[in-house]
């Protein structure tokens, strides 16, 4: 009997055909129904030895159901949001900056962020490249998470590129005091340009 050298998530979905038809047979195998989202589900089991592995991926071949496994380290843990508070304080006061805007956040208001999405970690290989490269052995290691405004954690979802990038930079404060030089340097020729442009119309 094999055992592995970590833990795996397994998930079963709806193939060509459905898990209905098999709900039984899945709850005597150990799995959980899950209701990911309004309109997603699966069933969801943990293993540990690589005969059962082999055995639920059989199964759901020989049944057209969807197989899918991935990695404990992979998966979102329930204190993600405490383990965020410990490691990271208020940048003033009871406030934090939200990394992909700047916006100063109340602590009671942060939602707290994956910058490597844990979809994105369950599923690409890139991005699962990209948290070895890092040295960053778990989705929910501190340096994967961030401080983000309601809007920007709404609007970033499970999205990767240009997002992780920002998400990484925006915790540097080198990278706001030279975007807001940036923009203060932009705003300040513009104005001179319409200035001298202005100035150039009157008679």
């Amino acid at each position: 009997m094999s055992v592995f050298n970590m833990g795996y998530n397994i998930e079963i979905r709806n193939g060509k055909k459905t898990t209905y038809y098999y709900r039984e047979d899945l709850k005597k195998m150990g799995f959980k129904f899950k209701k990911t989202s309004e309109y997603c589900s699966c069933w969801c089991a943990h293993a540990t030895l690589e005969e059962q592995v082999e055995a639920v991926k059989k199964y759901c071949k020989d049944r057209k159901l969807e197989f899918f496994m991935y990695e404990d380290k992979y998966e979102r843990s329930n204190n993600y949001r405490k383990i965020y508070f410990e490691n990271n304080k208020p940048v003033f006061k009871d406030y934090y900056i939200c990394v992909y805007c700047g916006m100063p956040i109340h602590e009671k208001n942060v939602t707290v962020d994956h910058i490597v999405p844990v979809k994105k970690a369950k599923k690409k290989k890139m991005y699962q490249k990209i948290l070895q490269v890092l040295k960053i052995e778990d989705v929910n290691d501190p340096k994967n998470l961030v401080c983000a405004c309601y809007s920007c954690n709404a609007r970033k979802s499970s999205k990767g590129g240009f997002w992780v990038l920002r998400g990484f930079l925006g915790k540097f404060k080198i990278y706001w005091v030279l975007n807001i030089t940036f923009w203060i340097v932009s705003i300040s020729w513009l104005i001179y340009f319409l200035c001298t442009s202005m100035m150039e119309l009157v008679p």
